[in-house]
């Protein structure tokens, strides 16, 4: 084993032994944390650069150093959510992203297609590294005696180690996201990848090919929401929910506009990702009044009990009927252009469905 794949490795048990300084308690563990993590990261940058350098490139170095990368990067935003240092949501962005796009480019390498880095994703990484480094920091400079008063000073009441980690969380999530929707957008315009793109466009579009269900397309695509529904609610943040809500909107006229182009047809009614992101959307009324009213985010199981099952049945019902039934402005909005007609005709039906709800719920 060579000197590249050697350091690979070393980056593989320096995140288990990172890991286990996070949660196993002794004197300066956090301090313990942060050396490894340093030193992990040092390595991700050396075996790529003498690999490249010695000429030392080899297949098991292509799979297992950016698999190692993932491992120590998720495992430690991961890590923070058991200590909360970091919000679910954000994790969850931020892990869905690198497993979604590191699969991709397995998928493609099997095929014998290179998905080379782009620059977004190389920043991305770094204020990844950054955000970790300084929720280390900010949580172990109290050990460190003197040094530590370094990072103490206040301002606007908190640390300013706590400023730089606050900030560098948000950017990494922020930079996360938008680079992997950038990467799957240049993606799908490499002639090299077209048809795989093609064919991922359309398990996406299609609700994980359910949409070629020869009975009740739509109606599959209702049931499918559910899910998704209650998938949005599991974070138990309501910023999340409704951040979420309007990336999902955006992503299903991306994936209906592609849709339309690959099937060569007009609003295809195989497309279910309209129906499938509208769902969540008609209980959107619902989860404010009671988030805004308590001030708390509402548990999925809440939508589902004896005595709210029948109001969650009365929004897919409702949904439905304004879905196939099409009232002014849901049908005219049809005829616009590029995925939007597709997806905005679900968007008002939703609208539609949380006025209704909302009448009858202060009627009632």
């Amino acid at each position: 084993m060579n000197l590249p794949n050697k350091l690979t490795i070393s980056r593989i048990m320096m995140t288990v032994l990172f890991l286990i300084a996070l949660f196993v308690e002794f004197s300066f563990h956090y301090t313990v944390a942060l050396v490894l993590f340093v030193a992990a990261s040092i390595t991700d940058i050396l075996d790529g650069t003498i690999a490249r350098k010695r000429g030392l490139i080899t297949d098991f170095g292509k799979l297992m150093d950016p698999l190692a990368d993932k491992m120590l990067i998720c495992s430690a935003f991961i890590a923070f959510i058991e200590l909360e240092w970091m919000p679910a949501w954000m994790v969850i962005v931020i892990v869905a992203r690198e497993l979604a796009i590191t699969g991709l480019r397995l998928l493609a390498a099997s095929k014998n297609i290179v998905l080379a880095a782009e620059k977004q994703g190389k920043n991305k990484t770094i204020t990844q590294v950054v955000a970790i480094i300084a929720l280390l920091v900010t949580h172990s400079h109290g050990d460190w005696g003197i040094v530590g008063q370094l990072f103490a000073f206040e301002i606007a009441g908190h640390a300013w180690a706590w400023w730089v980690a606050e900030i560098s969380k948000w950017a990494a999530v922020t930079l996360t996201a938008t680079s992997g929707i950038y990467y799957l957008w240049k993606t799908g315009k490499s002639s090299s990848t077209t048809a795989e793109m093609n064919r991922l466009i359309l398990l996406v579009a299609q609700g994980l090919g359910t949409g070629r269900s020869p009975k009740a397309p739509g109606t599959v695509g209702t049931l499918l929401g559910l899910p998704l529904f209650i998938l949005l609610l599991l974070p138990g943040n309501f910023w999340f929910f409704v951040g979420m809500l309007v990336f999902l909107s955006i992503a299903s006229v991306y994936f209906c506009a592609r849709a339309e182009v690959i099937l060569n047809q007009r609003a295809p009614v195989s497309i279910l990702i309209d129906e499938i992101v509208a769902v969540p959307l008609c209980f959107v009324g619902w989860v404010s009044t009671l988030y805004f009213s308590s001030g708390v985010m509402p548990e999925w199981p809440h939508f589902f009990s004896g005595q709210n099952i029948g109001w969650t049945v009365g929004v897919i019902l409702l949904f439905r009927v304004f879905d196939i039934a099409k009232p002014w402005p849901v049908g005219p909005s049809q005829s616009m252009p590029k995925g939007w007609g597709v997806t905005m005709d679900d968007l008002l039906a939703a609208l539609y469905v949380n006025i209704v709800v909302g009448l009858v719920a202060w009627i009632a």
